[in-house]
C-alpha cells in the first residue's frame, strides 16, 4: 500500500466530509487522524474474520466483498464502485461496525459516540474486501471515530444502510431454494426490477454469476436463453424484463 502525502489527502476531504456519517465533523481533526491508501487492483483491503480496527471509506475506484464459504468457495456479497454510484458520494464499504454497549442510558442524540463501548477488538469482519481495480480508500480508525461522531446519527444512517444489505442477504437465502440456473436468474430479475421492469445491473457478469451461485458461462447461457425467448432484452442499464409472468413461473418450477 502506498500512503498519499497530507497535501493530497485534501482533494478527498470536502467529499469524505459530506458523508452522513461524518456530517458535521471538523476537516482539520479528521485530516489529522485520516489516512489514505492505494490499493493495486486485486489486491486485499481487509480479511474475513479480520479484527474491525478501521471504517473503510472508498474514495475513487471499485471494491468487491467476498463471503468465504467452508468449501474454500468464494461468493459475492457486496460491490462498491465509484463510477456507477451517481450520487458523487464515498462509499463506506465495512459490511459491520464495532458493538455499542446498549447496557448504557441513551440521554440525548447528542451524546459522545466515545462514551459507548467501542470494542473493536471484540468484532470481526464478515467479509473479505478485494479492490476490482486500482482503488483509493480513507482509513478511520475505530478509535477516532468515536471521539468525533454523535451517537443519534450513527444509528439513523446505519439502520438504513443496514437494510440494505439485508435485502441481500435474503435474497442469497432465497437463492438458496432454487435449484436451476433460469430459477436462480429469473428470481434475482424479478427482486431487482424497477416499477418499468429496468434491473440495473453496476457489476460484470463474473460477480453476478458470483453472487447467483451460478458458473459465468452458465449465466451467460441462460440470459441468452431468456431473450431468444423474448422473456428479457439487454438494456442500457442492464435488462428489461419483457414477459413478468413468465419469469414468475419459472421461479415456481
Amino acid at each position: 500500500m502506498k500512503k498519499l502525502f497530507d497535501d493530497q489527502k485534501t482533494a478527498y476531504l470536502e467529499r469524505l466530509c459530506c458523508h452522513p456519517l461524518l456530517a458535521g465533523v471538523n476537516k482539520q481533526a479528521l485530516l489529522s487522524v485520516l489516512s489514505i491508501h492505494h490499493y493495486p487492483k486485486n489486491s486485499l483491503i481487509y480479511l474475513q474474520y479480520d479484527k474491525v480496527r478501521y471504517v473503510y471509506f472508498l474514495l475513487d475506484g471499485a471494491i468487491n466483498c467476498y463471503r468465504q464459504q467452508p468449501n474454500g468457495q468464494e461468493s459475492l456479497m457486496a460491490s462498491f464502485d465509484t463510477r456507477m454510484d451517481t450520487s458523487q458520494q464515498v462509499l463506506m464499504i465495512n459490511e459491520s461496525l464495532p458493538t455499542v454497549n446498549h447496557s448504557l442510558s441513551i440521554s440525548s442524540d447528542h451524546t459522545p459516540y466515545s462514551q459507548y463501548s467501542l470494542s473493536a477488538q471484540q468484532d470481526s469482519h464478515q467479509l473479505t474486501a478485494k479492490a476490482a481495480q486500482s482503488s483509493f480508500v480513507a482509513l478511520l480508525p475505530i478509535s477516532e471515530l468515536g471521539k468525533m461522531i454523535d451517537l443519534g446519527g450513527v444509528f439513523l444512517w446505519y439502520g438504513a444502510q443496514m437494510h440494505r444489505q439485508l435485502s441481500t442477504q435474503y435474497l442469497l437465502y432465497d437463492l438458496l431454494s432454487l435449484k436451476t440456473a433460469q430459477a436462480k436468474v429469473a428470481y434475482y430479475l424479478l427482486a431487482y426490477a424497477d416499477a418499468k421492469g429496468v434491473v440495473t445491473v453496476t457489476v460484470n457478469q463474473k460477480n453476478l454469476a458470483g453472487l447467483l451461485g451460478l458458473r459465468a458461462e452458465t449465466l451467460s447461457r441462460t440470459l441468452r436463453i431468456l431473450m431468444a425467448k423474448k422473456i428479457i432484452d439487454t438494456h442500457a442499464q442492464g435488462f428489461v424484463i419483457l414477459d413478468e409472468k413468465i419469469l414468475a413461473a419459472i421461479v415456481e418450477q
